[in-house]
């Protein structure tokens, strides 16, 4: 937790432009609805998933389960 915080600022210091990054975004839109535990599933590796899991930790969220050491290789089509 932090460098989100520090990437934000750097851009508002150079631009003077608010700005925030994709993981402040989500942290902020599950507290807003309230989540307190979660589930993780993302196409990324072990050591991004690790960081992904203490990233969400660290802003208090309750990991129940990731897909580490599996990679998703196919798409989910839900019927209209």
């Amino acid at each position: 937790m932090g460098y989100d915080k520090k990437v934000i600022e750097a851009i508002k210091n150079s631009t003077g432009i608010m700005a925030t990054t994709t993981s402040t975004a989500v942290v902020e839109a599950l507290k807003f609805t309230g989540t307190k535990r979660l589930s993780v599933g993302a196409p990324y590796s072990d050591v991004i998933m690790d960081k992904l899991k203490d990233f969400l930790e660290k802003n208090g969220f309750k990991i129940c389960t990731t897909n580490k050491n599996t990679i998703c290789l196919r798409n989910i089509y839900f019927p209209n």
